[in-house]
């Protein structure tokens, strides 16, 4: 049995159709296993073994490399995650009985991601936990957060209180809008 690296150095992919046999699948069919070392955070369940999560997958694709099926099969994945993330955005129920009515929500549901990820990769800085969260989570840890608008001295103020659980991520996009706003105002940031 053969074993080939895999793009990320710490995972190794096998075909495993060698040891396994595969009956009443059509000819050329091949399993593949994928082990790497569990992300910091995650859970065991039943598959994973001496801290490395076992995926497998199932192809009869003609190409023999496996690190180029092992790719292709992950690139598949993140395609099904933003699937979820555009469903998570309002995709997932079309409210309305009209065509037009129904285009405006995917639109106003396309904007929606759109601006969460803008928001990651322009406005947070670099490394922060929030640059990989889903919209769910940014949905329950941010969206919602209790406040207060307040009118005084001819000016609007959002009061929010300092115990809520993302206060200082809110201070820090609010801080970095207004510095990109302000190198856009005077020219020094490309469109």
């Amino acid at each position: 049995m053969s074993t080939k690296p895999s793009a990320d150095p710490n995972a190794w992919v096998i075909d495993a159709s060698k040891v396994m046999e595969l009956k009443d699948y059509p000819s050329g069919t091949r399993i593949h296993l994928r082990a790497e070392p569990m992300h910091p955070g995650a859970r065991a369940n039943l598959f994973d073994k001496d801290g490395n999560r076992v995926t497998a997958f199932l192809t009869n694709s003609p190409r023999f490399n496996v690190a180029f099926l092992d790719a292709r099969h992950r690139a598949r994945g993140r395609c099904e995650n933003r699937i979820k993330t555009l469903k998570n955005t309002g995709l997932g129920k079309l409210p309305y009985w009209s065509f037009a009515a129904n285009q405006a929500w995917a639109d106003l549901a396309m904007f929606a991601l759109n601006l969460v990820s803008w928001l990651q990769l322009a406005a947070l800085p670099g490394g922060h936990e929030a640059g990989c969260w889903d919209v769910k989570r940014w949905r329950y840890r941010l969206f919602f957060m209790a406040g207060k608008i307040v009118s005084g001295g001819r000016q609007r103020r959002l009061l929010i209180h300092e115990s809520a659980q993302e206060v200082q991520l809110l201070f820090q996009l609010h801080q970095n809008i207004g510095l990109l706003f302000q190198l856009w105002r005077h020219g020094e940031l490309a469109t």
